[in-house]
């Protein structure tokens, strides 16, 4: 019985936590960067996916490049289900399945390179960090192992109950939820991430405590708690300090029958909470200060028991409204007033967001949904690309370095990347100081693997890019000019995409462009724009 209520924490955990086809540019530069990504081993650019949702924000955005075509690079057969979202950090996926064991295998090739057994269940998604991986079994117990072979370093169980959720790491430290038992309630405990002891405990009268969201030096949890026999229970969000636990403070979401745990995702310095119970589904954005409602959001339409889950990025978020065995939507909603953008009818399951893209998989009862790959455009949400697996798709899709990963019902991980080799990232040349109003030549060059011929897109860190530039011949050098208006520090940045859209990480230049001596009187004339374009208009700037 337990691991069948298992299964369903785990979607329940998973919803708190989940042709070449161009795109337009400025919607993608558009994005203000904002959550806290948790460090990781690697040394270069390659924005990797170590953890539940991405990030400690839970935001479900990378700033990888992702795969514009149904392209299979490799699977991977555990023999047992796979509800876990990979983590993937330096070109390894590690993921939990059914078997009771945590993989790690090559993330470009899929090939076998250790694996680590529990004694029940995997289904939580790891977290890897610093050398480390963390994770949780259905066997009620925290383990930290090394990535590199697997070994066990420590392991941690409650005497509150069951710690089966998804956890954080934070400056050293490893966050994690623990469902208890009616009437004694559950806890929240943060460890030491080197050896396991106890930092703090946060106790709750509440029996599920969601996994967290740590920003800004807040940890945000979703609470719930039932009352038998009647089922009947109390939701809440709540805010506590990361360093000691302290209560910040506590808000009441609803009230419902066979209710979920709140899921969190913080965007924009917002909270965004999904709220699911019996004939009930809601998202609302909270003030992150105070959590007081801004705006909610519900489908007109909410039949037996919704499964929401959410991510955010380009200023949107992203719902999928789920019901088992029914036809349900994706929305996308403006993410400061809670207006639709666009709906995706049909079966989508928790979404995953990059490069312009969202992706998520469907599960049983869709009919020509049903066990498919979606890659939607995030603007508009027209169907990029689809692939059938031809089973249940419950795992969120884990995106990083060009590839998509995905678990199965089919007992296997897909990993999914575009045909083509990607070019190398470029190397970059110019000057890396100067005048401002003063034109410098910046040039780039780089190697396709295939021979390709290549665009360039030169960002110059003033709200301006030069847009992609090609093609050119594989290994020729491009040339372009540019000026800045303000003087200070600038940080370059240069990528490369070939023909087939494969695209290759930044490549960065730092420069400095100080006050021109010639023009001493500009930075006064900044502070009197209508001046400026007068002195412009006459010919006199």
């Amino acid at each position: 019985m337990k691991k069948i209520v298992g299964i369903f924490v785990c979607m329940l955990l998973i919803t708190i936590a989940v042709p070449v086809v161009g795109f337009n540019n400025s919607f993608l530069e558009e994005e203000d960067i904002n959550f806290e990504k948790i460090q990781t081993s690697a040394g270069d650019d390659i924005d990797w996916w170590p953890m539940v949702k991405h990030d400690l924000t839970h935001s479900g955005y990378s700033t990888s490049p992702a795969p514009n075509q149904a392209h299979l690079l490799w699977t991977y057969d555990t023999g047992y289900l796979v509800y876990s979202q990979p983590a993937v950090v330096d070109d390894r996926a590690y993921f939990g399945a059914m078997s009771d064991k945590l993989y790690c295998a090559n993330a470009s090739t899929g090939e076998h390179i250790w694996e680590f057994q529990t004694d029940d269940w995997v289904m939580s998604s790891p977290s890897v960090v610093d050398g480390k991986v963390y994770f949780t079994s259905e066997d009620d117990t925290l383990y930290c192992l090394n990535a590199e072979n697997g070994s066990l370093i420590w392991k941690f169980t409650s005497p509150f109950g069951d710690a089966d959720g998804c956890p954080a790491v934070y400056e050293g430290k490893v966050y994690i939820g623990i469902d208890g038992g009616y009437p004694e309630g559950g806890a929240f405990h943060c460890l030491d991430a080197e050896d396991g002891g106890v930092i703090w405990t946060y106790e709750t009268s509440d029996e599920f405590v969601s996994s967290p969201v740590i920003y800004k030096g807040k940890v945000y949890i979703g609470l719930a708690n039932v009352n038998p026999p009647n089922h009947y229970g109390a939701t809440y969000i709540c805010c506590l300090d990361a360093d000691n636990g302290n209560l910040d403070w506590r808000k009441y979401m609803g009230f419902s029958e066979y209710h979920v745990t709140p899921g969190v995702v913080v965007y924009n310095d917002k909270l965004y909470v999904s709220l699911s119970g019996f004939r009930i589904g809601k998202v609302h954005c909270l003030d992150i200060e105070s959590g007081d409602k801004i705006w909610s959001f519900s489908p007109l339409f909410i039949d037996v028991f919704p499964s929401i889950c959410l991510s955010a990025a380009y200023g949107k978020v992203y719902i999928s409204f789920a019901i088992y065995d029914k036809i349900n939507n994706l929305y996308c909603l403006d993410a400061e007033t809670g207006k639709r953008v666009w709906t995706f009818r049909g079966y989508s399951g928790p979404p995953s967001i990059a490069d312009g893209k969202v992706y998520f998989g469907t599960a049983k009862g869709q009919g020509e949904w049903e066990g498919n790959v979606f890659c939607l455009n995030a603007e508009d949400g027209e169907i990029v690309w689809q692939y059938h697996v031809g089973q249940n798709i419950y795992s969120v899709p884990s995106i990083a370095d060009g590839k998509l990963f995905v678990g199965t019902c089919q007992n296997k991980v897909y990993c999914f990347g575009d045909p083509s080799n990607r070019p190398d990232a470029p190397f970059v040349n110019g000057s890396s100081n100067g005048n401002t109003r003063e034109e410098y030549t910046y040039t780039a060059t780089t190697t396709d693997p295939d021979g390709d011929d290549i665009f360039y897109l030169f960002d110059w860190d003033d709200g301006t890019d030069s847009d992609w530039l090609g093609p050119f011949s594989s290994g020729e050098e491009v040339a372009v000019n540019h000026s800045w208006v303000r003087r200070g520090e600038y940080k370059i940045r240069v990528k490369a995409k070939d023909i087939h859209g494969a695209v290759s990480n930044w490549a960065t230049l730092e420069v400095s462009m100080p006050k021109s001596q010639n023009m001493w009187y500009l930075g006064w004339l900044e502070r009197f724009p209508l001046l400026q374009r007068i002195l412009g208009f006459l010919g006199l700037q």
